[in-house]
């Protein structure tokens, strides 16, 4: 699809929890940085708690910085978004949408002759973010082609 995935549906992909893991290790370490007071200081803690504990201690700080990772997305995320879509080219946006209205339909084509129901493909497409107005849209021009 040529839309932008759903916020909500970043969390539900690995990649969304790498993303999240990487920005939260290097902010996590710059804070044990600051705590510690010394780079061999950070380093010892991180070490000592992962080696002493069998693994363990990774784990927790994994989870610490998926959190970390996790609460900047939120924040910093959403106002992305607000700026990407206030284009000031309304061509390029009607273009994005054009290209959408295409992906749809082909997919719900596509749908079909694998002998999905509408119930289903609906399902499928409102969970991937798809309103029920660009649905019924799209349903309308494949109904209209056949």
């Amino acid at each position: 699809m040529n839309r932008p995935a759903n916020f909500t549906n970043l969390f539900k992909t690995t990649k969304g929890h790498l993303i999240a893991v990487g920005i939260g290790l290097p902010i996590l370490f710059i804070g044990l940085l600051i705590m510690t007071g010394s780079l061999g200081d950070t380093i010892s803690l991180l070490l000592i708690s992962i080696i002493c504990t069998v693994g363990i201690g990774l784990a927790f700080w994994l989870l610490i910085a998926w959190i970390i990772g996790w609460f900047i997305l939120m924040l910093f995320l959403p106002y992305s978004r607000l700026s990407s879509s206030t284009e000031p080219d309304n061509s390029a946006s009607e273009n994005k949408w054009e290209g959408g209205q295409t992906a749809l339909r082909g997919y719900i084509q596509r749908s079909m002759a694998a002998r999905a129901t509408e119930t289903q493909i609906t399902s499928r497409l409102i969970n991937e973010g798809w309103s029920e107005t660009e649905i019924q849209q799209a349903y309308q021009s494949v109904r209209g082609q056949q």
